[in-house]
């Protein structure tokens, strides 16, 4: 996969590969994940486990001398064991290659992303040109972008066990019309 990754695994009864360094594999699901960092694949491996959440795959790229999240996205878009898609990034290879990858992808199979900001040592949490080219592309490309790794697991777990609504419509139902107006513009 690359220098400085975790592994591979996929926990398809056919195949059932565990070629990963982590101490623990979660259950097998639905949900395929991509870390690019090694050590925070295992940080993820262990929470996904502790949350009861199932994967379909886990790829640690490293430094992705040979696979790309790009080539993972191609390869769950026609993965019948996984109906969820989840990503660590810290850098974009081919951002239009992602960008219109993870927009056909995210018609039939949602695509959730947690994007390390790139930032100097010491700089803040400051909005700067790499932070909202990130935004534009996640945004243009359908992704689900979460902000922190608790918020990635928790729509992980949400989208693998809840259905998509039938249908062209949703509606919002609500005790609280401010809330209600912030779930209908989200």
């Amino acid at each position: 996969i690359g220098p400085n990754c975790l592994g591979v695994a996929n926990t398809d009864p056919a195949v059932r590969l565990n070629a990963m360094l982590a101490p623990a594999l979660p259950p097998p699901g639905r949900v395929g994940i991509f870390s690019q960092s090694g050590a925070f694949g295992v940080a993820l491996l262990a929470e996904a486990d502790r949350r009861g959440l199932g994967l379909s795959s886990f790829v640690s790229a490293g430094n992705r001398a040979d696979v790309s999240g790009n080539d993972l996205l191609q390869y769950w878009q026609d993965d019948p064991g996984t109906d969820v898609v989840m990503l660590h990034l810290e850098t974009f290879g081919n951002p239009r290659k992602f960008a219109r990858l993870a927009r056909r992808i995210g018609r039939r199979k949602p695509v959730v992303a947690l994007a390390s900001p790139a930032r100097p040592p010491g700089v803040g949490s400051s909005v700067g040109p790499d932070e909202m080219a990130v935004a534009a592309l996640f945004a243009q490309s359908g992704v689900i972008r979460v902000d922190t790794v608790a918020e990635l697991l928790d729509v992980g777990v949400l989208l693998a066990n809840q259905p998509l609504p039938a249908g062209p419509r949703v509606a919002v139902v609500g005790n609280s019309s401010a809330l209600s107006s912030l779930a209908a513009s989200a």
